[in-house]
C-alpha cells in the first residue's frame, strides 16, 4: 500500500483497475481481486506533490498534476505599495506514467500557479487541467 496516507481515489472507465494516491505516490489495483499492479512514484530526481489524476482510454497511460516543489517569493503590497509580506508560487505539472512499466515517462509544465484538477475525456483523448493561477486549459493525449 501507500507509504502516506492516501488523499483521493478513482476508477478506471472499465472500472477494472482502481488508484489511489497520496502526495508522492499513486497505487493502482485490480478493482476484482485487490491486488497491488503498480506503484507509481516520482524519481528522486523530480520534486513534485501530486493532487490530481486520471485513467486513459489508453489502457498504457495514466495522467496526473500537481505542483513542483521549487517556489518562487512574490512580494505582496498593500494599496500604498508598502510591502506586507510574501507569497510563495508554484508551477503546475502535468506527468504521464506508463501503466506497464510503472514509470515516469514525462513530466511537462502546465500553469503558472499550482495545478488543482483535472480530467480526461474517456474517448477522444483530451486531458483538461485547472490552476491556481485561475486558468483552464484543454491538452491533446494523443498525436493525430
Amino acid at each position: 500500500g501507500h507509504s502516506d496516507w492516501p488523499l483521493w481515489v478513482g476508477f478506471s472507465h472499465r472500472g477494472d483497475l482502481l488508484a489511489s494516491g497520496s502526495y508522492g505516490e499513486i497505487c493502482v489495483w485490480d478493482a476484482r481481486s485487490w491486488r497491488l499492479l503498480a506503484v507509481l512514484r516520482r524519481p528522486d530526481s523530480l520534486r513534485f506533490s501530486t493532487i490530481a489524476f486520471s485513467f486513459t482510454s489508453d489502457p498504457r497511460t495514466f495522467v496526473s498534476g500537481g505542483w513542483a516543489h521549487e517556489e518562487e517569493k512574490v512580494e505582496v503590497r498593500d494599496a500604498s505599495g508598502s510591502l506586507v509580506g510574501w507569497n510563495t508560487k508554484r508551477k503546475g505539472l502535468v506527468q504521464l506514467w506508463d501503466l506497464e512499466t510503472g514509470q515516469l515517462r514525462d513530466s511537462f509544465p502546465a500553469h503558472d500557479g499550482a495545478l488543482t484538477c483535472l480530467a480526461v475525456s474517456p474517448t477522444e483523448g483530451i486531458l483538461v487541467t485547472a490552476g491556481d493561477d485561475g486558468v483552464t486549459k484543454a491538452w491533446s493525449l494523443w498525436d493525430d
